[in-house]
């Protein structure tokens, strides 16, 4: 069987301010997510990817990324996507004009959510809902607190 693997980089944008991340929801999906798509190899490095992927969703520019969780995700099962999520800081304003954003016309809605507000949502990957909120302090100040990798998620949608 042959299998399809793609990279994907997405970033965790944490507002330390008002305690809330960046996410996106794409049309037709009923899940929020960190912005972030698919890496172009032969185009661009890992990271220049996660901040490229960003900017074309949100309109944000982000600089300092930090690997901190990497996932293998099964679409379908000839298809594997190797995501990769970045945390960084973004200490600007945090109004988003979402009309002049997303080139592709993939994202539906942006905002920003506290760990309040991501309980009352379908968020992933799942660690946002608790295992990264205990570590956002040691994350800004730059320890090394690397989540996991998950082996396999499935889609669920």
């Amino acid at each position: 069987m042959n299998i399809e693997i793609r990279g994907v980089a997405r970033a965790i944008v944490f507002h330390p301010k008002s305690k809330k991340i960046l996410l996106v929801k794409n049309y037709g999906q009923n899940f929020w997510h960190p912005p972030g798509g698919g890496w172009h190899v032969d185009q661009e490095n890992i990271k220049s990817c996660a901040r490229r992927e960003v900017l074309e969703e949100t309109g944000l520019k982000i600089k300092k990324l930090k690997l901190i969780y990497c996932q293998e995700f099964h679409s379908e099962p000839r298809v594997v996507f190797l995501e990769t999520f970045w945390f960084t800081e973004y200490k600007g304003k945090t109004f988003l004009d979402h009309s002049r954003l997303d080139i592709d016309g993939k994202v539906e809605k942006v905002g920003w959510f506290s760990k309040q507000e991501i309980k009352k949502i379908t968020v992933y990957p799942t660690v946002l809902r608790k295992k990264f909120w205990k570590n956002t302090r040691a994350i800004s100040q730059g320890h090394d607190t690397f989540l996991g990798v998950v082996k396999r998620v499935t889609n669920k949608t």
